[in-house]
């Protein structure tokens, strides 16, 4: 899985304000899946991640979950990580949803 993500005590992002980072985009409802079983000893794989809330910041993608049964709630993958991306999806004919792939150098390839 990925790192945990420190939440101020008001649930907000804890960002590196040293180092300049600063949120670029924020979503709701996000879908996350995984092509690539990578197994921790603490935690069992699951192929999908649901009602997530996606920050984009200039260091890193952040995932948090929206149920408060998740333990920790929010979790990240650093850009440095990314090794490509690609995007899919959202046709105003077919109502399909946007994708995008993002392949890691440490976790494989998501959707």
């Amino acid at each position: 899985s990925f790192p945990a993500q420190p939440l101020t005590p008001s649930g907000l992002l804890s960002l590196d304000t040293s180092d300049g980072e600063v949120e670029v985009e924020t979503r709701s409802f996000v879908e996350l899946r995984s092509l690539t079983q990578v197994m921790s000893s603490s935690s069992s794989w699951k192929d999908r991640d649901t009602d997530l809330k996606m920050t984009l910041t200039t260091h890193k993608i952040v995932f948090q979950s929206t149920s408060s049964s998740s333990s920790p709630p929010s979790h990240f993958l650093h850009l440095s990580n990314v090794q490509s991306h690609s995007d899919a999806g959202g046709d105003w004919f077919t109502n399909s949803s946007y994708k995008i792939e993002i392949e890691t150098s440490t976790h494989g390839k998501f959707y």
